[in-house]
C-alpha cells in the first residue's frame, strides 16, 4: 500500500473530484488501521481564496463527527466480541428503557444509523 503522502491512487481523484465537485473545495483523506495511517492524501484547495492546495497536513474542522466517532466506537466493540449489532440496545444504555415513550433506539444496531 502506499506512504503517507503519496499522490492518490490511479482512478482516485477523478472519483472524489465527481463526488465534491462544486460543494467541496478540498478533501484529505487517510486509511488507518490500528497501526497507524496506511495512505493518506489531498485533493483540491485548502483556501480557495489564496489558491493553497489541500495537503494530508491540513488542519480542518470537525463537523457532525460524533455519529461517526460513536458508529467507529461501536463497530471496534463489535469486533471484538464485547457489543452485538441486534441485542436490545438497553442492555447497553439501561436508561434508554424509561425513554421508550421518546422512540429510543431497540437494538444497538439503531445507535449508528
Amino acid at each position: 500500500m502506499a506512504k503517507a503522502g503519496d499522490p492518490l491512487p490511479a482512478g482516485l481523484a477523478p472519483r472524489i473530484s465527481e463526488v465534491v465537485s462544486g460543494r467541496v473545495p478540498g478533501l484529505a483523506l487517510a486509511v488507518v488501521d490500528p497501526d497507524g495511517i496506511r495512505w493518506a492524501g489531498a485533493i483540491g484547495d485548502a483556501d480557495i481564496s489564496s489558491g493553497r492546495s489541500a495537503s494530508p497536513r491540513m488542519v480542518c474542522n470537525w463537523y457532525s463527527m460524533t455519529k461517526i466517532v460513536t458508529a467507529t466506537a461501536v463497530l471496534r466493540l463489535v469486533e471484538r466480541g464485547a457489543l452485538r449489532l441486534d441485542d436490545p440496545a438497553a442492555r447497553y444504555l439501561p436508561l434508554s428503557q424509561g425513554f421508550a415513550h421518546l422512540s429510543a433506539p431497540s437494538r444497538s444496531r439503531s445507535v449508528i444509523c
